[in-house]
């Protein structure tokens, strides 16, 4: 939410048809509002910044029978609904994580991350191809931001072969942190310390490094 209102969405459909709804009210309970509704499916949690509300969603099918996926915008209070940027790809390449800061809107799918100007909507890829597209499971699974960098996790092929790294937000060279985990994913970061969950068997595992020396995982 912000620092008024409360956000949240809902399946609003039958089973498969994947239709979903936005929707807020107040903190004190009052003015609940529908603010999208009969969307197909809605693939990250809403990302409030700049009164402008962003997440991901699941368009139509394009020419050659491709999932179309889209990063939309629309205002907190409410109104039409904004394509910041769209592709298709036919292997499930979802949008898996949106956050944002003072100047900027950072978006990944399981393949990319990608930072895109408030100001005038210039779009910078980051991190591309950061994983194979199989099998499904596998790539990016989360991104988060401290004050320098994008962090994500990457969920790997097989047992050992997860990884948490970062890119620098003006660009350049990405950065492993954790090469061994498995499963990764649900990351955070400040300026100390990352944390992530880590699939190891049926339960998962709430685990941290420092960032300051990069060697101290819990």
């Amino acid at each position: 939410g912000d620092g008024n209102s409360i956000y949240w969405t809902e399946e609003a459909s039958v089973y498969m048809d994947y239709l979903e709804s936005l929707h807020k009210i107040a903190k004190d309970g009052t003015g609940q509002l529908v603010l999208l509704d009969n969307v197909k499916r809605i693939t990250t949690k809403p990302i409030i910044t700049d009164g402008e509300i962003y997440l991901g969603i699941m368009g139509g099918y394009d020419a050659n029978g491709d999932q179309i996926y889209l990063l939309v915008k629309l205002p907190v209070a409410g109104g039409s609904l904004q394509t910041v940027s769209s592709y298709a790809d036919y292997n499930s390449n979802l949008i898996c994580g949106i956050e944002a800061d003072a100047t900027a809107v950072y978006w990944a799918n399981r393949y990319d991350v990608i930072k895109i100007s408030k100001a005038d909507s210039t779009a910078v890829t980051l991190a591309a191809g950061v994983h194979d597209p199989f099998p499904y499971y596998s790539g990016i699974k989360g991104i988060s931001l401290n004050a320098g960098n994008v962090f994500w996790a990457e969920a790997g092929n097989s047992p050992g072969t997860g990884n948490i790294k970062s890119v620098p937000k003006g660009g350049g060279a990405a950065t492993s942190w954790i090469i061994d985990g498995y499963m990764s994913s649900v990351v955070r970061s400040d300026n100390d310390r990352i944390y992530w969950l880590e699939a190891t068997g049926n339960l998962p595992t709430v685990r941290i490094a420092s960032l300051t020396p990069s060697t101290g995982e819990i």
